[in-house]
């Protein structure tokens, strides 16, 4: 069985009823009687399936922004080995074609393909020096 506590504006107790008695209570001016007790807890229960949806939808994204701070380049190389004809001139030494791209940091890219040129060339010239003594 359920009781329900009685108080008067003031907080002063005035007594208990039980739902369904015929009993009241004064309470100032109004007679105070209970019928009927419906239980409640306060929680509430809900269901969203979209919710994982969404949370995938923020994985992804999270994910996409920190791939596109990773740098990444592409360089390409392209030789003749006969030499090329120009006009009248045969040129014996072969030809290297060099070309990249990058996402990101494109003056640095382009400094540091031309320093790794600028290795080979001098790797170039020293190997042809030495082959010539």
């Amino acid at each position: 069985l359920q009781n329900v506590a009685v108080y008067d504006a003031s907080g002063q107790f005035k007594g208990i009823l039980r739902p369904g008695s015929k009993r009241s209570i004064d309470v100032g001016p109004v007679a105070v009687k209970v019928l009927g007790l419906t239980s409640s807890s306060g929680l509430e229960l809900k269901s969203d399936p979209g919710v994982p949806v969404v949370y995938a939808g923020f994985a992804f994204l999270m994910l996409t922004t920190i791939l596109s701070y990773v740098s990444h380049s592409q360089v390409w190389a392209v030789g003749t080995g006969n030499g090329t004809e120009m006009g009248a001139e045969t040129s014996l030494l072969p030809q290297l074609a060099i070309g990249g791209k990058t996402n990101r940091a494109k003056k640095e890219f382009q400094n540091e393909v031309d320093t790794i040129l600028k290795e080979l060339l001098q790797g170039d010239d020293a190997g042809m020096m030495s082959d010539d003594d």
